[in-house]
């Protein structure tokens, strides 16, 4: 029978996060909430929070230290790659982790790095409790204990209005483009080629139209604002202040549930329920296109068992969808 774990007499001990460098959608609705229960119910000498670059507004209002790692690669995220961080943040990783000294560390998303198990033995010496990414449950060499008691995830809001920052839409024009598993790589077949986003933009001259996303993985169209790479916090505002969002399925799409934006998105698998209400904690409205199946998707190979949309939609359907939308009041 698998012991009880109880946090008592916390409030001398430092409590470090992450870091977090897996997908974006996961670390909003299967991470950053639950940290932030937990955070909320324990009192810690210090938080310090790792994360990558850009994501440090998901922390801020809990964490007393925040440390960023500039990396932008796609890549890190399978963890079916076994990819190595470069080593240099490697090294500064170690290093903050030296120094911190934390008595919990609570693990991140994607620990796909090889100097990961060297830190962690280093840290296990020194007295650190391993809780998992799912903060219900403490790692120790010889065991696992559950929590005594489980926090609730704690959602917030992000984001401030802004006039300033006031768009008819805002575009995720998403080029993601990663490693595939043997024959496939639904990530992707996901994006949507850019000459179809310069000829949507051109149905619709007069519009104010934002893009956001890292500048490594999106399209930026011409007669759109660039705001690609400015961060967590200000697409927040950004998503906050604006009609809509528009794009296939991704991390700043899902973002825009947490921000007051209504979101128009499409996806080449089904990711309906999702959208609609797992990761849609405040009923953000969502416009999500009504995609057609691929009975027959020859670029499927036989271990992908899901069911499978149109990658690339056309430019009128999108057009239309995108229309219907901008029509809906508020």
């Amino acid at each position: 029978m698998s012991k009880i774990f109880r946090f008592e007499d916390t409030k001398d001990k430092a409590l470090s996060i992450g870091p977090w460098f897996g997908e974006l959608g996961y670390e909003l609705f299967d991470y950053q909430a639950k940290v932030r229960g937990f955070v909320s119910d324990h009192a810690f000498s210090k938080v310090v929070a790792l994360c990558r670059s850009g994501r440090a507004h998901l922390y801020e209002d809990f964490a007393t230290e925040i440390i960023e790692y500039d990396y932008a690669s796609e890549n890190c995220f399978n963890a079916h790659l076994k990819k190595d961080l470069p080593k240099d943040i490697i090294e500064k990783i170690h290093k903050d982790f030296m120094k911190i000294k934390p008595h919990y560390n609570i693990e991140g998303g994607s620990w796909v790095w090889n100097g990961y198990k060297l830190l962690r033995e280093a840290l296990e010496e020194q007295g650190t409790h391993y809780i998992n990414r799912d903060v219900n449950r403490v790692y120790a060499k010889d065991a696992i204990y559950p929590f005594e008691s489980v926090s609730p995830p704690r959602f917030i809001e992000f984001g401030n209005e802004n006039q300033d920052l006031k768009y008819d839409f805002v575009i995720h024009a998403r080029n993601v483009v990663k490693e595939p598993k043997p024959g496939y790589n639904i990530d992707t077949l996901r994006n949507w080629e850019q000459e179809k986003w310069d000829e949507l933009i051109s149905k619709f001259k007069g519009f104010k139209i934002a893009c956001i996303g890292s500048l490594d993985y999106s399209f930026v169209m011409e007669g759109c604002d660039d705001f690609r790479g400015k961060g967590l916090s200000f697409a927040a505002d950004l998503l906050r202040s604006s009609k809509l969002i528009v794009g296939p399925s991704s991390g700043p799409m899902h973002f825009a549930s947490l921000c007051g934006c209504r979101q128009a998105v499409w996806d080449n698998v089904d990711s309906k329920s999702r959208y609609l209400h797992a990761w849609n904690p405040f009923g953000e409205k969502v416009y999500y296109y009504d995609n057609k199946i691929l009975e027959n998707d020859t670029l499927k190979p036989s271990w992908f068992k899901w069911t499978t949309y149109e990658h690339s939609p056309s430019v009128e359907n999108i057009y239309k969808f995108i229309e219907a939308a901008l029509e809906e009041k508020e």
